[in-house]
């Protein structure tokens, strides 16, 4: 199997510009800026997260495909839309060292790392266009790097950045992390 996988992270909603756990809320208002066309996305299949945001971010690029529940956000359970600061500190403090945590209720990292793997393992040939979130972008990466659970807080995936993977019928490769996308179709930076 060859093949590429590009990954977009969705545009920036208000959890991420207040630092809460995200609740399937929309992009903030002008976060698609004007938008360009993208040459690296012609004839390439697209699938999209379900999230509100995902599909909004897809829908602003001008991109249309399949929502894939594969692609969904790591699920915070309870947590979903509060804020950091609404969290007891030794559950956050547990969240933030232990990936096997979730005592949220929800998905751990490690899940949500093995989760995005089994997503990658099932990928074919061609290029395929994905439009997903910075966790689950940062988990598939460090899966792929066979790096330790503790790198998942060294890699910064800012909303609507490209990360491009390549497979050359062996093995999967980094080609690119974290690029912006063409300066017209995001005036805005978080």
């Amino acid at each position: 199997m060859a093949g590429r996988l590009t990954l977009i992270a969705q545009g920036p909603t208000e959890a991420t510009r207040k630092a809460r756990f995200p609740a399937d809320e929309g992009l903030e208002p002008g976060a698609m800026g004007a938008v360009a066309p993208l040459p690296f996305c012609r004839n390439a299949r697209v699938r999209v997260g379900p999230a509100r945001a995902c599909v909004e971010t897809a829908a602003g690029l001008g991109l249309s495909g399949d929502t894939d529940a594969g692609l969904a956000d790591m699920d915070v359970g309870r947590w979903a839309g509060r804020g950091l600061a609404d969290i007891a500190a030794e559950a956050l403090e547990a969240w933030m060292c232990d990936p096997g945590f979730d005592g949220h209720g929800g998905e751990s990292r490690t899940a949500l790392r093995l989760r995005t793997a089994r997503w990658l393992a099932g990928e074919g040939e061609g290029h395929l266009v994905a439009v997903t979130h910075a966790a689950w972008i940062r988990s598939l990466v460090i899966g792929l790097l066979g790096a330790t659970d503790a790198a998942f807080w060294t890699l910064d995936v800012r909303p609507l950045s490209v990360t491009d993977l390549r497979h050359d019928g062996r093995r999967w490769a980094l080609r690119g992390f974290g690029l912006p996308l063409p300066a017209a179709v995001s005036q805005r930076r978080e």
